[in-house]
Parts: C-alpha cells; sequence; structure tokens
C-alpha cells in the first residue's frame, strides 16, 4: 500500500512537472529526486517482511541507487552539451516514474535492486539537468536585477 502511494505520487508528480516546466518546475524536480532516493527507506520494515530478507540486507537497495550516482555523471555530461536539457529531463521523468513502478511491483528483492540500479542511473541524469537549469535560471533572474 505505501509502495503504490509513492509509485501514485511520483507520476502525479512528472505530470504536474511537465505542466510546469519554469523554475517552479526545476525546483520541484529537485525536491521530487530528493524524496524519491530517500523514499524507500521509511518502508524498510514493509519490504523485509515482503522479501523475507534480513534487516541488514534491505540497505543494499539504498546502495544500489547510490553507486550510480558515484559513476553516471560523466556520460550525462556529454548527452546535455548534445541535446536540450529540457528534453533530457522530460525523458528521464518518464523513465524514472516507469523505474519507480517497477520497483513498486518487483516480485523478488534481486529485481528489485536491479530497478533501484536503474534508477540511480536516471536520478543522475535529473540531479544534474536540474541542477543546472536552476544555475541558469538564477544567472538570468540575477542578471535582470542587476540592469
Amino acid at each position: 500500500m505505501l509502495i503504490s502511494q509513492l509509485l501514485y505520487s511520483i507520476v502525479f508528480s512528472f505530470f504536474i512537472v511537465l505542466l510546469i516546466m519554469k523554475l517552479f518546475g526545476i525546483l520541484l524536480t529537485g525536491l521530487l529526486l530528493f524524496s524519491a532516493l530517500y523514499a524507500p527507506q521509511p518502508v524498510y520494515p514493509v519490504l523485509i517482511a515482503q522479501f523475507g530478507i534480513e534487516a541488514t540486507d534491505v540497505a543494499l537497495l539504498q546502495t544500489a541507487t547510490f553507486i550510480p550516482l558515484a559513476l553516471s555523471p560523466v556520460f550525462y555530461g556529454f548527452i546535455i552539451d548534445k541535446t536540450s536539457p529540457l528534453k533530457v529531463l522530460r525523458i528521464s521523468l518518464l523513465l524514472i516514474a516507469v523505474g519507480e513502478f517497477f520497483f513498486a511491483f518487483s516480485t523478488s528483492f534481486l529485481y528489485a535492486s536491479y530497478c533501484q540500479i536503474l534508477s540511480g542511473f536516471i536520478h543522475t541524469c535529473r540531479y544534474d539537468i536540474s541542477r543546472q537549469l536552476h544555475i541558469h535560471y538564477l544567472q538570468k533572474t540575477t542578471a535582470f536585477r542587476n540592469i
């Protein structure tokens, strides 16, 4: 039940971000990134019961998310330079919604770990683009006020 609520909130937020793709949308995306990364932690007891694993093993889901965060920024720099950041951000938001859907309905711990690894790569893309667009809009706003 908690996982389906998490899925609903991520999908709903995806559509909100697509509708409002200005500064507020970028800030909301950053907030969603933070909440999606740390969302599994409160439901650890449910995951332990569902998968029949030990409490120490469930922490591997968090590890599976953060390893790609450390490894993939190099590759996303090339992608962002070649294409429009907003287009990549929209695609990544769609992919994260699909990934969270598969995570919510995973039947084994291994499958859930794979979903989190793929999710980690997509979170990196969202983080890098959100940060880049936030800096861009901040510079435009600051430059406009200094005139």
